[in-house]
Order: C-alpha cells, then sequence, then structure tokens
C-alpha cells in the first residue's frame, strides 16, 4: 500500500504509512473531526481545527524528532548502532511506540477538549478515578508482573490529565484493532507511558549493562519529548496551531531549526540520558517560552475565553439534575468513545463528540437561563477588568502596602466556597444562603458581604460570577528541565551542557501570577472602579495583615 499523504495549513505535506492512515480511518479516530481543539472561538472565531488534525500534527513532528535525535546522538554522545543488531531492533520498536503515542495522544479527549475533561475523575470506586483503575488493567494485560509493578509504582508520580489517562487505555486496548499484524513491533506499555509522561525511574536501573541503560534513557528521552516540562512535539504542535489559526499574532517559531538540534546529554555520576537541544536552537527555545505566554495570556487565560468554558462546563454539569443523575458520570466514559457506547435516558451515546453534547444542551435553551447564555452575547456577564494587567494596574498599591496576591487572597475563599458548591452565580438569593450556611469559611462570608454591599449600595445589579486564573498563562515549561548542549566549546564544571534557566538567568517565580476576575451584568464606571479599589484597600488595612489561605 501506499503512503497517504494530508495537506496541513501549519506543517505543509504529513505522510501516513498504511499502518498509521490505517489508524486515522478508524471511527475512534475520526471522531476527533468532531472534538474542538480549544476555547477560543468565542474569541477568535477563525479558530475553528479540531483535536483531529492537531493529532496529526504532533504525530508529524514525532516521526521528526524521533529520526534527527537519534542521528544527533550518534555524533553528540559517539553512540554505536550495528545495523541488523538487537540494539537497532529495540530502537527501530521505540520509535515506532513514539510515533504510535503522538498520534494518540489524544484519542481520548472528552468533548470540548479540557473544558470537560475534569468529568472522566467524576466516577470512583472506593475513593479511586476508575479511569485509574482501567489503565492499570490495559497496562497490566500486557506486560509481565513484574513490569506491571514498576508502573504501579510510578505511576502515581506524574501526575497525568484525565484525557492522557484515557488515551493510554485505548491505544492499548484497541491496539489489536489499530496495528493488527504489526502490533508486536510496537512497545504498548512505553506508548501509554509517552501519552501520561510517566518516565522509568532511573534509581531503579543502577545495575545493567550500557546496552541496556541507553535504551532505558532512549525510551525516557522520547517520553520527555511527547509529554515533560521540557519543549515536547505536543506543545511545538498546539501553540503553532492555536495562534495561527485563530489569527493571534505570535512570536514565529522556527519549527525546522529546532527539531534539527534535538540531542540528549549525560547527566550525573551515572551518566543517564536526559533529552537536549543544540545551542544553536536557543534563538528558537526563546521564541517557544514567549509563544507560549503570549498564547496562554492572551487566548487561554482570556476572561472570555474563561467565562465561555465555566458557564459551558457549569451547564453539561446540570444536566444530572435535568436529564439524569448519573449524566456525567456515564456518559463521560471509555465506554461513551467508543462504538459500542452507553445507553442513557433513552438515548444512544457513542463516539461522544460535541456534538451530542452541544444537542442535548439545546433541549433546554428556553427553560433554563444560564442555557440560553450560551448561545446568546448579549445576555452575558462582561469582566469588569480585561486582562492581569489591567489588574495589577487596579489593585497593586505601594502607598497601601497591598499586591493584587493580597486582592487574590481575600477574594479566594469565596471563590473555592462557590466552586465547591457549584454555584456559577452568585445573585441575592445565593447570597443570603451563603450568609447562613454554617459550614460556609467566614473568609468566604466577609469577602461576599463586601460584594453585595458595593453592588446594592450604587443599586447595580448583583449578578455576579467570580473566576480564578490561577498561573493558567505561565509557560508549561520549567526552563530547568530544558539542556542545552554545547559540544564545540569548552567543558564547564566538567560537563559541556547548561540548563536553559542558567543561561537565561530566569526563574519561574514571576510567572506564577494569581488573580481572579469579576463579571457583572452591568457595566462599570471609572467612578464605581474607583470606589471599588479604594474600598477594596480599605477592607483589606481594616484585617491589619495580609489574608491568609
Amino acid at each position: 500500500m501506499s503512503m497517504k499523504i494530508i495537506k496541513d495549513s501549519i506543517h505543509g505535506y504529513i505522510s501516513l504509512d498504511p499502518i498509521y492512515s490505517h489508524i486515522i480511518d478508524s471511527p475512534e479516530f475520526q471522531r476527533l473531526k468532531n472534538i474542538e481543539q480549544g476555547s477560543f472561538r468565542v474569541l477568535y472565531p477563525a479558530a475553528r481545527h479540531d483535536r483531529f488534525i492537531h493529532s496529526l500534527g504532533t504525530f508529524h513532528l514525532a516521526t521528526m524528532f524521533a529520526q534527527h535525535f537519534i542521528d544527533n546522538i550518534k555524533e553528540d554522545l559517539g553512540v554505536t548502532i550495528t545495523e541488523g543488531s538487537e540494539m537497532q531492533h529495540s530502537i527501530t520498536q521505540i520509535i515506532n511506540s513514539f510515533c504510535y503515542a503522538a498520534l494518540l495522544h489524544d484519542i481520548g479527549h472528552a468533548p470540548f477538549s479540557h473544558t470537560t475533561e475534569k468529568f472522566f475523575k467524576m466516577k470512583t470506586d472506593s475513593s479511586i478515578p476508575v479511569i485509574d483503575m482501567q489503565l492499570r488493567d490495559a497496562v497490566k494485560s500486557v506486560v509481565s508482573e513484574e513490569s506491571f509493578q514498576r508502573f504501579d509504582g510510578e505511576f502515581p508520580g506524574c501526575s497525568p490529565s484525565p484525557h492522557e489517562i484515557m488515551s493510554g487505555t485505548i491505544l492499548i486496548t484497541n491496539a489489536n484493532n489499530f496495528l493488527g499484524e504489526n502490533i508486536a513491533n510496537f512497545d504498548l506499555e512505553l506508548a501509554a507511558r509517552m501519552v501520561i509522561g510517566c518516565t522509568y525511574d532511573y534509581n531503579k536501573d543502577g545495575n545493567i549493562s550500557p546496552d541496556e541503560k541507553l535504551i532505558l534513557g532512549i525510551k525516557n528521552c522520547l517520553i520527555r519529548l511527547l509529554n515533560s516540562q521540557t519543549v515536547d512535539v505536543d506543545k511545538l504542535d498546539y501553540i503553532t496551531r492555536d495562534t495561527q489559526m485563530s489569527g493571534f499574532e505570535n512570536v514565529p517559531i522556527d519549527i525546522e531549526r529546532l527539531v534539527r538540534s534535538v540531542t540528549a546529554v549525560r547527566i550525573g555520576e551515572e551518566g543517564w540520558l536526559y533529552p537536549a537541544f543544540r545551542k544553536n536552537a536557543l534563538s528558537v527555545i526563546d521564541n517557544v517560552f514567549r509563544a507560549k505566554t503570549e498564547q496562554g495570556l492572551w487566548m487561554v487565560a482570556h476572561p472570555v475565553v474563561l467565562y465561555d468554558a465555566e458557564l459551558l462546563s457549569h451547564c453539561i454539569n446540570k444536566l444530572r439534575t435535568l436529564i439524569d443523575e448519573s449524566y456525567v458520570t456515564n456518559v463521560f466514559s471509555i465506554e461513551a468513545l467508543g462504538t459500542e457506547g452507553i445507553e442513557l435516558a433513552e438515548k444512544k451515546y457513542f463516539l461522544l463528540s460535541d456534538i451530542d453534547i452541544g444537542a442535548d444542551l439545546r433541549r433546554f435553551y428556553h427553560s433554563e437561563a444560564l442555557f440560553c447564555e450560551l448561545y446568546e452575547r448579549q445576555t452575558r456577564r462582561r469582566p469588569i477588568w480585561k486582562s492581569y494587567y489591567e489588574y495589577r494596574y487596579l489593585f497593586s498599591n505601594a502607598a497601601h502596602n497591598i499586591t493584587e496576591e493580597d486582592v487574590f487572597l481575600y477574594f479566594k475563599p469565596l471563590i473555592d466556597y462557590l466552586k465547591s458548591s457549584e454555584i456559577f452565580v452568585l445573585d441575592e438569593d445565593e447570597y443570603g444562603k451563603l450568609m447562613i450556611d454554617g459550614d460556609a469559611p467566614d473568609p468566604a462570608k466577609r469577602s461576599a458581604k463586601f460584594l453585595y454591599e458595593f453592588f446594592t449600595g450604587r443599586k447595580l445589579n448583583f449578578n455576579i460570577v467570580l473566576l480564578t486564573s490561577t498561573n493558567s498563562f505561565s509557560p508549561k515549561f520549567n526552563p530547568s528541565f530544558v539542556y542545552i548542549l554545547f559540544n564545540n566549546l569548552p567543558k564547564r564544571n566538567g560537563a559541556n551542557y547548561e540548563t536553559y534557566e542558567f543561561l537565561k538567568d530566569s526563574s519561574t517565580k514571576d510567572d506564577n501570577r494569581r488573580l481572579f476576575y469579576l463579571y457583572s451584568k452591568d457595566k462599570l464606571s471609572n467612578e464605581h472602579l474607583d470606589e471599588l479599589r479604594k474600598q477594596l484597600f480599605a477592607a483589606l488595612q481594616a484585617q491589619h495583615e495580609k489574608p491568609r489561605v
């Protein structure tokens, strides 16, 4: 069979051999055409792209990264791989698994992507999420007992997202259909580890042969090059794709230059492998960090995007009272993602997508105000401040010894209470219930009272929404995990590499900004905003110390 060629607006032409083209033609993968990539379209209407093309883009980058990675470690680390050797066979299987994992890393995504994936974790058995047990069972079915015990011990430490857990399970349980007679050429446990970002603990493998050590190092490097705090193929595709498809003018990323520079370094006395980039890619890595920050600030954490996502999530959760109490736990399940599906309230849910959930939401358009708000922008509350910079301008005041962090902490107990109580809109009815709730913390009542008196005292609608944007626009990279190789320069402290953090003299501390947004039916005037600021400063000062959480 010939290669399948797909034209992509970001990467040009993407080539797939018959093994992978068979996978993308499956109903499980085609489902991703109906899973919106992000929640940006409420702000950037042109951002109409899906998990299907993002998965293909990630696969494309994985194939490029894998080949250059192997070629470069041969040159940079003096690695010898003999043609036809067991070593070459093992590396081929690792690369196959890497490409397979990259293609299927989002196969388990929920409708509306990240907005609803939290629902996957709501179904539990003895307080353990069912999806965690499903992944463990899947891994156990394809490895030895010894290997499973190792995975079971390392899995809790990697903190994967719910959709990553789902994807890891699906790529194992559907492997026979996806790979057929080629299944022996893939390491399914390794592919699942790559999707969930679960590296092998090097401390467990001190006494092994040099070849085994190299193989383990290559496995961990490729796990990190798909899902980690370093620069990986998943981030590279979605940063580039999300910004270009939306029309947002972001920092350009020279992906080709980055791909050609990917390599590895040996770290520590044992010389374990970690992914790295040659020094000629430093300008690109600068741009990757900058582009991710800008994407987060002006797209992911934009108050309009945040509001739309939280409104959608609240309405979907409310379907438990409108359709069936088990709606969330049954519909958002691995069974509903497949072709067999599940039945609930006389409806069949299979190959679950945005379309299915959207149809359920529209059923209550005329009877539920918040459901109506999903489709009518003119009814929506508006953020009183529209960015972190406006928030900082309003609420950081050296003269009062108050920072934006103090303001955030003042309202955080209230925001946490509303979230835990599944209250989206704080109005007079909900305020009354809060003030007599014996379990509600006093700090939450204090900040609620402040807002109530402020709005009602100025004859404004007390019908508001508060949402946090905690660190959501900081880069999901750790510069201390990004290694730069200087292979033709003198060694420093016995090594020819350094971290990006050291080179840039950077820290992630400045990215740990926390803020909240306040949404109102009324547009606050400059006079109202000034009054809000002054009264908040006075309220904070009255406590005689910074608020504690």
